[in-house]
């Protein structure tokens, strides 16, 4: 009985661990299931992570490099990669980083660390090299970042030559238009296709009317030849400098210097023109120039004056010789005197004929000047001597009729180079 018993007992106390290990095995179960569940939700959101991951990955407006940060080699790239830099995946994918990076300043690479540098997320701008050589200006946005359980650098391309573009645009406008002289761009016809806003002011003409001109429109009449010899120059690639006769709106003359060199504009082949204005330089040259003639006027009529003065003197000693031996009754050796007075006259002449030169009076204009204008020191010389006859003799004196001044009369063309005639 006792043993019967004891077995008993000991089937009830199976049947309770086999019950009890069902229970546990209905709650790992459903803990399994459960996990298992989660598992599937966590790997499902993973899949449609990595899904979108790619997807924003694969059809990014910008390039995006993956780049091994040990060795710097790229070891993936979205689509738009390839199209900024012409090269095909398998290309890419044999090359380093560094190998699309432009050279630095001193001819040395550009390191991936200096790409990086120390912040987690780095901005800056690069230059990348495309396959067939063009210079890429890019903005790199750079972070890092563990990739298939690598240590990566996951760079951001984003193309901006078109806006560095611009702004060097912004910037030449800005010097364009900050020009003091007028800056024309025209095409090889002579249409302008640009102009500053001194141009304007300079030529009286609005933008819009200024911009539908030539240059032949500004120059005047017969400058013509001027533009056609300077636009044969320029058609063969040589910059020139030249002065062009201008008119403004208002029919002002001015004339300017235009700095003309070929250039390329939007592409296409165009001339690029810079006047400066010579008018006031050209009053100052022409004021230049009258200060230094009338400097030389006043040094000559100072010389001119000492000459005089000094052949005066000549013939008034020669005069008073003449006289004292005619006192004398010496009327031979008065003679001598007499030709002292003409030799005197002839320096006069002389004289004369060089302040014509200097002056550049020509025959032509002596023709047409009136014959009060014109006189002869010789002639002069005769009044003179005339003069003194009355005063040393009187009218019943023998010997006054017999002193004569044998001349001839210069005519307007001969008057400063024709000596009077010995007798």
């Amino acid at each position: 009985m006792g043993r019967e018993r004891d077995r008993d007992e000991r089937n009830a106390e199976v049947e309770e661990n086999i019950e009890l290990l069902e229970r546990k095995s209905d709650i790992l179960t459903n803990l399994l299931k459960e996990a298992n569940a989660e598992f599937e939700q966590a790997l499902e959101k993973v899949t449609i992570s990595e899904a979108n991951f790619r997807a924003i990955f694969e059809h990014a407006p910008e390039a995006i490099f993956i780049i091994e940060l040990s060795s710097g080699r790229i070891v993936d790239f979205n689509p738009r990669t390839l199209d900024l830099l012409g090269y095909s995946a398998n290309e890419l994918l044999t090359m380093s980083f560094e190998d699309v990076l432009q050279l630095g300043p001193d001819g040395q690479g550009i390191t991936i660390p200096g790409v990086v540098g120390q912040d987690s997320i780095k901005v800056q701008e690069k230059r990348l090299v495309k396959k067939n050589g063009t210079v890429v200006d890019a903005e790199l946005t750079c972070t890092l970042a563990a990739y298939q359980g690598k240590e990566c650098l996951i760079a951001l391309v984003r193309d901006v030559t078109e806006r560095r573009q611009i702004e060097e645009l912004a910037r030449y406008k800005e010097l364009f238009e900050s020009v003091t002289d007028p800056v024309f761009i025209s095409d090889l016809r002579g249409r302008f296709l640009e102009v500053n806003d001194v141009a304007c002011d300079r030529f009286g003409y609005p933008r819009s009317r200024l911009i539908s001109m030539t240059i032949r429109d500004l120059a005047r009449p017969g400058q013509l030849g001027v533009l056609s010899q300077m636009a044969q120059l320029l058609l063969s690639g040589k910059t020139v400098q030249f002065e062009l006769e201008t008119s403004a709106h208002c029919g002002e003359p001015a004339l300017f210097e235009f700095h003309t060199r070929p250039i390329t504009y939007r592409g296409e082949p165009a001339i690029l023109s810079v006047a400066r204005d010579l008018s006031i330089r050209k009053k100052l040259e022409h004021a230049l120039i009258e200060t230094a003639r009338l400097t030389a006027v006043g040094e000559m009529a100072a010389g001119v004056a000492h000459n005089f003065n000094n052949l005066l003197q000549m013939v008034m000693g020669a005069a008073d010789a003449a006289l004292a031996k005619l006192d004398a009754g010496k009327i031979r050796e008065c003679r001598d005197a007499i030709e002292g007075i003409l030799q005197a006259s002839q320096r006069g002449t002389e004289i004369v004929r060089r302040i014509k030169d200097f002056t550049h009076v020509r025959d032509d204009q002596l023709r047409t000047m009136e014959s009060a204008d014109i006189f002869d020191l010789a002639e002069l010389a005769q009044e003179s001597i005339e003069f003194t006859k009355g005063c040393c003799f009187p009218d019943s004196h023998p010997l006054k009729d017999r002193i004569t001044f044998p001349r001839t009369t210069p005519t307007p063309s001969t008057w400063a180079s024709t000596p009077p005639s010995e007798g």
